[in-house]
């Protein structure tokens, strides 16, 4: 299974359809963080967004960040976890944003793979058997 995995997008719609319609993949896992700080809800920036992710409903798996408590997902028929664990080839992966749990401060129950994003800087690293990606 084809992973396309994307984490703060901040309201870059530009970037965002475009890695879209580049990429193959079976499921989308957006981590969150689709606004931009200090958004300012009278424009229709989020109706954007949502519009573009809710095509992709039946294969996405989507994550609220900081940024997104705002949004209106049930208006588009869609719904954002604050964290979840799912069994993608035979590896339990946790997803989440990164502003409530992070390494050194993981949910109760999760995988031995663990990614988020939040912090802008990648990093894979692997540490006790667990894998660690943001």
């Amino acid at each position: 299974m084809k992973l396309l995995i994307i984490s703060d997008i901040h309201g870059d719609l530009d970037s965002l359809n475009k890695v879209l319609k580049q990429e193959s993949f079976d499921r989308l896992i957006i981590l969150g963080d689709l606004l931009p700080y200090s958004y300012d809800y009278e424009n229709n920036l989020e109706d954007e967004l949502l519009t573009i992710i809710s095509q992709y409903k039946n294969i996405l798996v989507l994550i609220k960040g900081n940024c997104d408590y705002f949004l209106n997902y049930a208006g588009y028929d869609l719904y954002a976890h604050d964290e979840i664990s799912l069994t993608i080839d035979k590896h339990i992966m946790t997803f989440t944003h990164g502003h409530i749990y992070y390494k050194g401060y993981l949910p109760k129950y999760h995988g031995n793979i663990f990614i988020s994003g939040h912090t802008h800087k990648p990093l894979l690293t692997k540490e006790n058997d667990m894998i660690y990606e943001y």
